[in-house]
């Protein structure tokens, strides 16, 4: 992906961002901004609240409190600012277990507006041959499951990609590729915001949730 040097600067910005968990506070305030070309790492232990950050980040879930903007746009005000740039990938984003791998990925790039005729060629890129191709996804290993979800991430023209624990189930050449991949999307310009609790072996950002 390369992007338009002529387009303003890519910006997600959180502004005192507060998230509770019932009456429970969980996160924030919290400000922070993720600008084109670059790598955020948000990190911390089970329970934090990384994966409701993500949902908060994406428009799954409006914040307590504070705002979370793209492009200068508050994304509960103009959420289809936000979705015409996103690429999310939550943490168990393997498809339709009952289609095979090129049938889930083709539904879920249609989904999103995204060449379906790559389908197979995505997925063989992240390390899927074979047979392993027309399994049904139910069928196939873990790891091989977040190859199906992650296989988006070759196609996709998403300035802004978002990841929750996407390393998870991945052995170690997987995970290096795929934060590869991070390194060139930011790269061209654009913005990878991803949740793990392993390291990520690229330049990265880092954000540690116990103590925002």
């Amino acid at each position: 992906m390369h992007l338009d040097s002529n387009a303003p600067r890519l910006m997600l910005q959180l502004d005192d961002v507060v998230l509770r968990r019932g009456r429970k506070p969980l996160i924030g305030p919290l400000s922070a901004s993720c600008s084109g070309g670059t790598v955020t790492h948000l990190r911390g232990p089970n329970g934090v609240g990384k994966t409701t950050l993500i949902h908060a980040l994406v428009g799954l879930r409006e914040p307590d409190g504070g705002t979370i903007r793209w492009q200068g746009e508050d994304v509960f005000d103009r959420p289809e600012s936000l979705r015409r740039s996103l690429c999310f990938i939550a943490h168990d984003a393997s498809g339709s277990g009952a289609l095979t791998a090129v049938e889930s990925l083709r539904f879920v790039l249609a989904l999103n507006n995204e060449p379906v005729e790559q389908a197979a060629d995505a997925l063989r890129q992240t390390g899927l041959r074979g047979r392993s191709l027309m399994q049904p996804v139910r069928t196939l290993s873990a790891g091989q499951q977040r190859r199906v979800a992650l296989a988006r991430l070759v196609v996709t023209k998403a300035q802004l990609w978002v990841l929750d624990e996407p390393l998870n189930a991945l052995d170690d050449a997987s995970r290096s590729l795929l934060c590869q991949r991070f390194a060139d999307h930011a790269a061209a310009g654009g913005i990878v915001v991803v949740t793990s609790h392993q390291p990520l072996p690229i330049d990265a950002r880092c954000i540690d949730l116990l103590s925002a």
